[in-house]
């Protein structure tokens, strides 16, 4: 299991999305293309778009408004995950295969994984 495979699972397991702390981090000190990035990012535009709102019309956090006014990658990974996230009917990106988080450098596919309750649920 990969780093990124943890990670997921985690997230999965305690229903977490990236905090704007953690986003900043990954992005301070990772460069792209880098699937942690692609991961953390999707996490936050589907929180932004599947999960309850802070407040009544409250949507964005002052911290992620912050971020997100900072411009760079992780504005346009931003962007970029919540219209991948809307026009693929939402998927939950801590769910599903994990062959689409990483690269297959070898060319050999990972071996035909038994579908476990958390990636459907």
């Amino acid at each position: 299991m990969t780093a990124i495979d943890l990670v997921r699972l985690y997230y999965h397991k305690n229903n977490m999305t990236a905090p704007t702390f953690r986003l900043e981090y990954i992005y301070t000190f990772t460069k792209t293309p880098n699937h942690m990035r692609k991961f953390l990012a999707e996490t936050a535009a589907f929180r932004a778009l599947c999960g309850e709102p802070a407040a009544k019309g409250v949507y964005l956090s002052d911290s992620m408004k912050t971020l997100i006014n900072k411009g760079g990658d992780f504005a346009v990974d931003y962007a970029h995950s919540l219209i991948k996230l809307t026009k693929e009917d939402f998927p939950d990106p801590r769910k599903g295969s994990k062959c689409d988080w990483h690269e297959h450098s070898d060319g050999k596919l990972c071996a035909k994984e038994d579908v476990e309750p958390y990636m459907t649920s």
